[in-house]
């Protein structure tokens, strides 16, 4: 490829750092539609700041949706501007993360809780 061919397939970015910025300013797009099609504010609580509002899986499963080849952040974004929203909701950062608890949604965790005491832990126990 001649350097001329592959500076008129570069699109409407110059460089690697207009090429970031384009990415970013079209992901913050859609990420603002996706919410006003949501309702652009949280389900359970009601709060309406854009900057804390996460987009929820109902029923569990945004780990396995955004790692196996569902298209990512983007692809979720995109399915939610094209009407699936039956899967997705909206919560703020505070109302997700209580979800995540009250459900067992959280990785590594199998109970609700503060967890044992550093004193119940097999490895202090064995030093003393």
């Amino acid at each position: 490829m001649t350097r001329s061919y592959r500076k008129l397939r570069r699109g409407p970015y110059v460089d690697a750092i207009h090429r970031k910025l384009y990415k970013a300013a079209y992901q913050a797009a859609l990420r603002k539609r996706a919410l006003a099609v949501l309702g652009s504010k949280c389900v359970r609580c009601g709060f309406g700041d854009y900057r804390a509002l996460c987009i929820d899986h109902v029923n569990g499963g945004g780990y396995a949706e955004r790692k196996w080849g569902q298209g990512g952040l983007m692809g979720i974004y995109k399915r939610i501007i094209s009407g699936h929203t039956d899967n997705y909701q909206l919560l703020c950062s505070n109302c997700n993360q209580i979800k995540k608890v009250e459900k067992h949604e959280h990785k590594g965790h199998d109970s609700v809780g503060p967890g044992p005491s550093i004193v119940e832990l097999p490895l202090f126990r064995a030093l003393k």
